[in-house]
This record gives structure tokens, sequence and C-alpha cells, in this order.
């Protein structure tokens, strides 16, 4: 599978290797990816572009909302993912946890960026607000549709008084 097309990107098929690559195993679902000579611009075309990619394999058979997301971790890895859709509605999973979950089972806990790709240029539902503010707090969100990049916000000011793990803490309760 190739996930990139563009010239001066990374071509990553399966069980190839590059000297500059972190190698990670090989996933249906995601590419990761070790991104090379980064500047901010270059960084968010990028991560776009993999988010693009991921959303043109939207499993999105009953709603026909095809969403792709791409993270970057702080170590300049992408992983992507996007929405999985079943008939039993509630097991559907949005494009934001797939590519969250992907990541954090390969060992990254740290992101810089996320973008998010719709046609209609939405938002993370609620869901994947709370998860990626969890797990990606300091990041900036991105988001675009398959033609233009339409904004991007902090994940802390699209979530505010999130719910997050200090509010466990017994000690401060008094």
């Amino acid at each position: 599978m190739i996930f990139i097309k563009k010239q001066h990107f990374i071509f990553l098929q399966k069980n190839t290797f590059h000297k500059h690559l972190k190698v990670i195993p090989y996933s249906t679902c995601h590419t990761p990816y070790r991104l090379k000579n980064m500047n901010n611009t270059n960084t968010q075309f990028q991560l776009i572009t993999a988010a693009r990619n991921m959303q043109k394999q939207a499993l999105c058979t009953y709603s026909n909302f095809a969403v792709g997301a791409a993270l970057i971790s702080s170590d300049n890895i992408i992983v992507g993912g996007f929405n999985i859709e079943s008939a039993s509605y509630g097991l559907t999973m949005c494009a934001e946890r797939v590519a969250l979950y992907s990541a954090l089972t390969h060992g990254h806990r740290h992101f810089t960026h996320i973008a998010l790709v719709t046609n209609t240029a939405s938002f993370p539902c609620g869901a994947c607000r709370q998860m990626l503010y969890e797990f990606c707090s300091d990041a900036q969100l991105i988001i675009a549709t398959p033609t233009e990049i339409v904004t991007s916000c902090s994940l802390q000011s699209l979530l505010p008084h999130a719910f997050a793990q200090n509010d466990l803490d017994i000690t401060k309760k008094g």
C-alpha cells in the first residue's frame, strides 16, 4: 500500500525498510512513518495529505460520511486512521480515535498536531474530543476538506473545562 504520492514524501509499502525510518509493524488501517526535513508548513501539508489519504479508505457504508485523521507524534511519526462503521451503529469507530488508538498501541504518547479531513470541514464528536484532550491536550487540531484547510485550533480550546486524570485524584477531595 503506497501511503503518500508526492515525490518529496516518503513512500512506504508493507515489508519495505528505509534507513531513515523507525520501523513499526504494518497495519491495515494506518502506515506510521517518520518525517524528515520538518518545518511547520511542510509538516502540516504532509499531515493533511495523510488524513486525506485515510479519508479515501473510510468504511462508511451506512452514513457515507468519510472521515480521515492523522496524528503526528513528538518524535515525528505520523499515524493515520479512518472511520469504521458497523451495522450495530454503537460499535462504529471515529477516525480520530482509530488514529489515536493506533498511535498509542505503537507506543507514542505525545502529539503535536492532528489533522481531520471531512467533506464538510466537521469538528470531532464529543467522545473524540474527550479522548483527544486526554492524550493530546497540547496538540493543534487542523480541520480540512479534501481541497482546502479550513481552520485550526488548540484541543484545549475545543473542550474547555474538560474532565481529565487530575479530576480523579481522590486526595483533592476534602
